[in-house]
């Protein structure tokens, strides 16, 4: 599954997600942050983003819910 969302410059920001499952739903979290070294300018413009999301099972008919700090997560199956 493709997570879609806003996040920093690449260069600058580091993306990672948790993912629970159950029988009728799967919960993906995104968490972003500035990457380890950044030391440079980071700008603070916003860029589309999106991260591939491996589940256990098919989405079939699970209710997808998720959550991230700037509230922009879109989820696509």
């Amino acid at each position: 599954m493709r997570i879609f969302f806003q996040a920093g410059t690449p260069s600058c920001v580091g993306i990672r997600t948790e993912v629970a499952e159950t029988a009728t739903t799967v919960n993906i979290k995104l968490f972003t942050g500035a990457l380890p070294g950044t030391d440079g300018p980071c700008t603070r413009e916003a860029a589309l983003a999106s991260a591939v999301v491996t589940l256990d099972n098919p989405v079939g008919a699970r209710v997808i819910t998720g959550r991230d700090l700037m509230g922009s997560l879109q989820l696509s199956s």
